[in-house]
């Protein structure tokens, strides 16, 4: 299958040279390990990419996504609540995450206008 750039959203992503082509709010958050990233959608499927974070960060173009700690990146749409004294990050699944303790007043001011619990 052939595909064309032009076509394209500007909210597609595509992460590897293999024809994988998502929309960014279908993704939940994505795992760094390693060398490789986890891209975890929101219908409990996943896809291992070949791209450090990073990349795939610099990929996601849109405001919608949140480094939380150095191998994690939540997509906001999917945050359920945030915990301010246990610093974690409950999503919608119900899937929990650990903030980065220098990364947590930036996140609450993030998250200060949304409808985000903030425990």
């Amino acid at each position: 299958m052939d595909i064309n750039e032009n076509n394209q959203s500007k909210s597609d992503l595509i992460l590897s040279r293999s024809f994988f082509i998502t929309h960014q709010d279908n993704i939940t958050y994505c795992e760094a390990a390693r060398a490789y990233t986890t891209v975890h959608f929101d219908i409990f499927e996943e896809e291992s990419v070949s791209y450090n974070i990073k990349v795939v960060e610099r990929h996601l173009k849109c405001n919608c996504f949140v480094r939380v700690n150095r191998s994690l990146l939540v997509n906001k749409c999917f945050i359920y609540s945030l915990s301010k004294r246990l610093k974690k990050l409950i999503l919608r699944t119900g899937k929990d995450f650990k903030i980065a303790r220098r990364r947590i007043k930036e996140i609450i001011s993030m998250l200060t206008d949304t409808n985000i619990l903030l425990l």
